[in-house]
């Protein structure tokens, strides 16, 4: 799930201290979860140093490996694939595609079948599949591969007579693998400080290949900076909706966070907070699939549900139990909050903060809430299956290859 905040106050400054759990847990990866964009502020009282990098110059924004947000992918203008040939292979059931490029690809019997993109059997305006499973013959074997001159399609005729078109480009994008893909996770620690994916807002609110650079620096690396945003309410909305739905939460669909004195919430005071994630004694916490499984398919680290504010004081276990619970707690911690596992950034008026609610963990150091120091932030939260959903229809509007993630 992804939340936004936006620093809007003028006159107090932002520090936003966030530890990179990735570096901290091993591995954890953002997966259909929620991703977060948060700001914090530090008011006057909190001396003069800057531990933050500085809005590059002259406008431009910078991205990690060096890559700016003006150099963001471009639509692909490599050849469409082609087929030289193909051969129906009866002994294990399936049709070999030999590939311009030098490359083979098995495509099972019944595979083909059941994905024919013929109108009977595939809705084109829904690209979704007409035909039922209870209809599928698993053991139908084709009767005739015919491929164009061009190479760009291949007809599957079966024993009925049935046609079954595909394009070369389809096949192309279909891999079945021994092995479970695993994700690009990018993993760092302190040194992302100086390489931070940074953009500038206008260029993701108004080209498409922007927008797909951001989110997938966001899928990779698990937290962006954007600059430029006006610092005004409203802004953090409107880049949510570009993205996709915003996620209501007990705070609605976006959340106000604005220092007072007299308060019932932790967040507008000035008290210090240690690293947390997000409404983690939610079921469905923000950026989690389940809000419980916490390791991918690969037995690795997923995700993390840590907040010591939240902490429930009712332990279900036995006393026995306790202390080697609270020396976990404090090693997970010690761990977390180690020099080389963190960042300390100084977010500036009209800056966004977006990152993986369950992957990266964030704080803020105290400071003293007064009329002239305010802390004022913007926030939401998405959820990573609009996230990916975007991906990949940018991908395709831009005629670029299908990556799994």
């Amino acid at each position: 799930m992804l939340t936004t905040a936006s620093r809007l106050a003028g006159r107090s400054r932002s520090l936003l201290n966030l530890s990179n759990s990735v570096r901290c847990s091993r591995n954890v990866r953002p997966f259909r979860r929620a991703t977060r964009w948060l700001g914090t502020a530090s008011a006057e009282s909190n001396g003069d140093h800057n531990n933050g990098v500085q809005p590059a110059s002259g406008g431009r924004a910078f991205v990690s490996r060096g890559v700016t947000s003006q150099a963001a992918p471009s639509v692909s203008d490599e050849a469409q694939p082609a087929i030289k040939g193909s051969k129906i292979c009866d002994s294990s059931k399936m049709v070999l595609l030999d590939w311009d490029d030098g490359t083979v690809s098995r495509y099972p019997f019944v595979w083909l079948r059941d994905n024919c993109r013929c109108p009977a059997c595939w809705h084109q305006d829904a690209e979704g599949r007409i035909a039922l499973i209870e209809d599928l013959n698993v053991d139908i074997e084709p009767a005739s591969v015919t491929v164009s001159d061009d190479g760009a399609k291949v007809d599957i005729l079966w024993p009925d007579n049935h046609l079954s078109p595909f394009k070369a480009s389809l096949l192309k994008d279909v891999t079945f693998k021994d092995e479970l893909p695993k994700r690009n996770i990018r993993m760092w620690g302190s040194e992302l400080l100086d390489e931070m994916p940074t953009f500038q807002f206008d260029d993701v609110m108004t080209k498409d290949t922007n927008l797909l650079h951001y989110l997938e620096e966001l899928r990779d690396t698990g937290i962006t900076l954007m600059k430029g945003v006006p610092a005004e309410t409203g802004h953090v909305a409107k880049l949510a909706e570009r993205i996709s739905h915003m996620k209501l939460t007990s705070y609605g669909y976006t959340h106000t966070v604005k220092s007072k004195v007299g308060t019932n919430s932790l967040a507008f005071t000035g008290l210090k907070l240690g690293l947390h994630t997000d409404l983690p004694h939610y079921h469905y916490t923000p950026s989690s699939d389940t809000g419980s499984v916490s390791f991918d398919r690969h037995g690795n680290l997923a995700k993390v549900h840590y907040s010591n504010a939240l902490r429930d004081s009712r332990l279900r276990m036995p006393a026995e139990k306790v202390y080697p619970y609270y020396k976990a707690i404090k090693t997970y911690d010690n761990l977390i909050h180690r020099e080389e596992n963190t960042i300390i950034y100084r977010l500036q008026p009209g800056d966004i903060a977006m990152f993986d609610n369950t992957r990266i963990l964030h704080a803020r150091k105290a400071f003293e809430v007064t009329k002239d120091a305010v802390r004022h932030l913007e926030s939401t939260y998405l959820d990573w299956d609009g996230i990916y959903s975007k991906i990949r229809c940018l991908r395709e509007r831009l005629g670029m290859p299908f990556h799994e993630y």
